[in-house]
């Protein structure tokens, strides 16, 4: 009767089953314990295991008989005494002690996160809770995404966040790329392996404060979605993701141009989909000039590099829109007549880049539409060590898994990898994705469409004279011609068009 949850002090003691499992659940909040089931001669044990570096002591529930349990713990704590209130026990993610900072790679690209360092993982930051009721979190979800039980669910202060995204890009520009990760990067809490629904919060000063839920952080203020983490287990369509990425892989140097990015020749992006390069004057045909080039000459298939594209942008979007349902709204503000043949696949994306293993400095991509989405997958066998990537407004950061996906605003929130490691003589290697709208290339395409068929010409008569050309003159006629009808295309685009793609396309909801 003398012991308390939050006394430390040696334990041992035979209570009643309820009583012992009520009296080790406080305790575990108290001082932040690790729950794990053992079996221990044919009887389930309990142990939680204190989660401060060094520290061995073991909370024991052992069954005695169907009505009693022994509660036993034979040191006591030797550390600091983790401050127990409501708000920090929102800001921790559960069973996620410490930050995974590698991945061993084994055949068919499956990993499993490791923690060598066990270093802890830091508490969410103070504009970001976390959902502890399943049913507050389900009732945010409704409608929205497709909750698992043991998907986390966010809330961000949006206004506390757009704060932190300045300080962050203060820090970007004001610090080597090397300075700005190690300043940044720290404290953010890592998610790997976890799937995770960020929803962006605000206040709502008419909103419902109904008390019937346990909601005190949401009484008053309206949310809606702003990032996602995914973890793909369809193992089906991981199977076809990665066939279709290794056909892509192969077919490299004919049919994609590799891009370099941030003034280092290491960083190359292998770039793909329906740009329009207006640096090139004979640029009238949409995609990069490599893969012009191989439609152009091929013979028995020249769709190859368009409907492999679209093989693999339809499922990793169908991946998404099985999880997160209300983004095919962001579809329709994209998709129309007019942008037709334009983006890829059956999806909203024109443009898609492709790196291994590569590292890549924190920064926003201006000109993308307001949702994109990065995939990660792996190949060969053995480890790979760091390359987080993160998003430090959002206070999150994680090593890619088996199949990660990750969906937000890359054209608002600054974003990074960390540089990755691979031991000499291990085979293991990381692929990353991105699938995203560059919205000049889109509205350029279209209104040069446009202005085609208002002029009276032939866009296929256009792009023959192009190919054609040879002389500097013949690609300066090529390229005034291309400007000319770009600009009377505009003129005939819908009003606000583009404006459209920069919306979420997700609704505010008031807590209710």
């Amino acid at each position: 009767s003398s012991s308390k949850p939050n006394s430390n002090e040696k334990i041992d003691l035979e209570l009643e089953r309820n009583a012992a499992l009520s009296f080790a659940g406080r305790k575990k909040v108290f001082f932040d314990l690790l729950k794990r089931k053992q079996v221990y001669n044919g009887k389930q044990i309990f142990c939680y295991y204190c989660k401060y570096p060094g520290c061995d002591v073991v909370l024991t529930l052992t069954p005695v008989d169907d009505n009693k349990i022994h509660v036993q713990q034979l040191d006591i704590h030797r550390h600091p005494i983790p401050e127990y209130n409501w708000h920090k026990r929102t800001r921790y993610i559960p069973n996620h002690p410490y930050v995974f900072d590698q991945v061993s790679v084994s055949t068919d690209g499956l990993t499993v996160a490791i923690s060598a360092c066990q270093r802890l993982n830091p508490l969410l930051p103070s504009h970001i809770s976390r959902i502890e009721s399943g049913r507050t979190a389900a009732v945010l979800a409704d409608g929205r995404f497709r909750l698992a039980s043991s998907d986390i669910v966010l809330v961000c202060n949006e206004q506390a966040m757009l704060a932190k995204e300045e300080s962050v890009r203060n820090a970007v520009r004001n610090n080597t790329p090397e300075q700005a990760f190690r300043l940044l990067f720290d404290d953010l809490v890592d998610v790997t392996d976890e799937t995770v629904f960020l929803l962006l919060s605000k206040e709502t000063p008419m909103a419902c404060t109904s008390t019937s839920l346990p909601t005190s952080i949401l009484a008053g203020w309206s949310t809606r979605l702003g990032a996602a983490i995914l973890q793909v287990d369809n193992q089906e369509r991981i199977s076809s993701i990665r066939s279709n990425y290794q056909n892509l892989i192969t077919l490299d140097t004919k049919i994609a141009s590799r891009i370099k990015r941030f003034d280092s020749d290491r960083r190359q992006f292998l770039m793909t989909g329906h740009c329009l390069i207006l640096t090139d004057q004979k640029a009238v045909s949409p995609g990069y000039a490599a893969a012009v080039r191989f439609e152009h000459e091929a013979e028995f298939h020249p769709s190859l590099l368009s409907d492999l594209l679209g093989r693999i942008a339809d499922d990793v979007w169908a991946e998404v829109l099985a999880k997160i349902p209300e983004l095919a709204a962001f579809s329709s503000c994209v998709i129309s007549d007019k942008t037709r043949g334009y983006t890829i696949g059956k999806t909203l994306f024109n443009i898609m880049s492709l790196t291994k293993n590569l590292k890549v400095p924190l920064h926003t991509d201006i000109n993308d539409a307001h949702w994109t989405l990065v995939i990660w997958m792996h190949g060969g066998v053995g480890p790979i060590l760091n390359g987080w990537f993160g998003i430090p407004a959002l206070g999150l950061r994680f090593l890619p898994t088996t199949m990660t996906v990750a969906v937000f605003n890359a054209a608002a929130l600054t974003h990074g990898t960390t540089e990755c490691s691979i031991p000499v003589g291990t085979s293991a290697c990381r692929f990353g994705s991105s699938h995203f709208l560059r919205m000049p290339d889109l509205a350029n395409l279209v209104c040069l469409r446009l202005g085609a068929q208002s002029s009276g010409i032939n866009l296929q008569e256009l792009k023959e004279m192009a190919a054609s050309a040879r002389l500097k003159s013949a690609k300066d006629e090529v390229s005034a011609l291309r400007a000319e009808l770009i600009a009377a295309g505009k003129a005939e685009m819908l009003n606000g068009s583009v404006e459209a793609w920069k919306d979420p396309a997700v609704q505010w909801r008031a807590w209710s």
